[in-house]
């Protein structure tokens, strides 16, 4: 089913709309397929991480090339180095399928990811985690040029500079 929406404000949508089947199937089905992304997400990491263990990061490398060449789908090595890496420090920690892959990143970048895992695992959703871990993250050292001034390292100057 394919739902052709134009660009306008969405309540003129809803009060144009005589029979709501049509938006409330789509959006069934965006739900269907949005979750079942993040599920199948995790099987892929699974198996980014036994081809990494495997075959190392040539074979990873190898898989993502495969998989664009035969099936079309691009996964860049990048990324699926990411998800072996998720899935092994993640595999011994029984967190539920519903806490995104976003959210799994920030706790394990955390200064102590096990304090997030223990709330997920205690009844925390990952959005209330995903709050608390942004709320706590140290802002970023400004850098500033010595040469020019900018407050970012300037490209023109071109020099490795030291945050401030």
């Amino acid at each position: 089913m394919t739902v052709v929406l134009p660009c306008v404000n969405m309540v003129s949508i809803m009060d144009d709309r005589p029979d709501n089947t049509a938006w409330d199937e789509a959006l069934q089905s965006a739900y269907v397929i949005i979750e079942g992304e993040e599920k199948n997400k995790r099987k892929l990491w699974k198996i980014s991480y036994e081809i990494k263990k495997e075959f190392g990061g040539i074979g990873l490398k190898e898989f993502a090339d495969n998989l664009k060449e035969t099936y079309g789908l691009n996964r860049s090595y990048n990324t699926l180095r990411q998800y072996a890496y998720i899935y092994e420090m993640t595999v011994d920690y029984d967190i539920p399928e519903d806490v995104p892959y976003t959210t799994i990143r920030a706790i394990l970048a955390a200064d102590v990811p096990l304090d997030y895992i223990r709330m997920i695992q205690g009844g925390a959703s990952g959005a209330e985690v995903m709050r608390l871990l942004m709320v706590r993250k140290p802002s970023k050292r400004k850098v500033k040029c010595p040469i020019c001034k900018r407050i970012l390292p300037c490209p023109v100057c071109q020099e490795k500079i030291k945050p401030v």
